[in-house]
């Protein structure tokens, strides 16, 4: 290797050191440093943690950038990014392993997947905002009927046409996000065309993202807004 790679990679162990307040036997044996069979199990750790970091900035931070406010953003304009001092706060474990399982039992059970739920829809004079489930553009019952009511406004007032916009979240992979949202308005633009409104009555918007501080399991990071104009 050469003497530039060796500085970058010194580098990154000096930061990690100092991140989780160790030294440099926290990982490795001092008779052999690069010895990976030598080495502790918590250099298997830091491996893995090196590529979570990377992926945390890559796939969740980076593609905020565009919803940052400008003073959060770096000076080529690129988003924050995390490190291991982020978390870690100079402790090598969570409270420096202290156990907590004797006033907390309930963190050794495993529990249950819970479901986010699909709020009803809410309807409107001016339109309408339409939920789905998670990684889903399927129409639930209760938002099919939202849809047929709204529908019966829209008959009732011929010369309205609707802006269809579907969110999604801001983290994760944007183009896989921008399609679900696309492929949610159109489930909407189908069901009002079966409900007998005119294709000629309806525009769809480009997706959009919701809110940064938004999970994507958060109703509003899963929804459609139907505005009548």
């Amino acid at each position: 290797q050469s003497t530039k790679q060796t500085e970058y990679t010194y580098g990154l162990m000096m930061h990690m050191s100092q991140s989780l307040g160790v030294n440099c036997t926290f990982c490795h044996n001092t008779r052999s440093f690069a010895d990976w069979d030598s080495s502790t199990p918590q250099r298997g750790t830091a491996w893995y943690g090196i590529r979570m970091t990377r992926d945390l900035n890559s796939q969740y931070l980076t593609p905020l950038a565009g919803v940052y406010p400008a003073n959060r953003l770096g000076p080529t304009g690129d988003a924050p990014k995390a490190n291991c001092a982020t978390c870690h706060q100079g402790a090598y474990k969570p409270l420096y392993g202290a156990k907590m399982l004797a006033t907390h039992p309930e963190l050794a059970g495993v529990r249950a997947a819970v479901t986010p739920a699909v709020p009803g829809p809410e309807l409107s004079a001016t339109g309408a905002v339409l939920y789905f489930a998670v990684g889903s553009a399927a129409l639930t019952d209760e938002t099919s009927q939202g849809i047929n009511q709204l529908a019966d406004t829209l008959k009732a007032n011929a010369g309205a046409k609707l802006t269809i916009s579907g969110f999604h979240s801001a983290a994760g992979d944007l183009a896989q996000n921008q399609e679900l949202a696309k492929q949610r308005a159109f489930a909407v633009r189908d069901a009002l065309k079966t409900a007998g409104i005119a294709e000629a009555r309806v525009v769809l918007e480009k997706p959009a993202s919701a809110e940064a501080n938004l999970a994507g399991e958060d109703p509003k990071a899963r929804r459609v807004d139907v505005a009548v104009k």
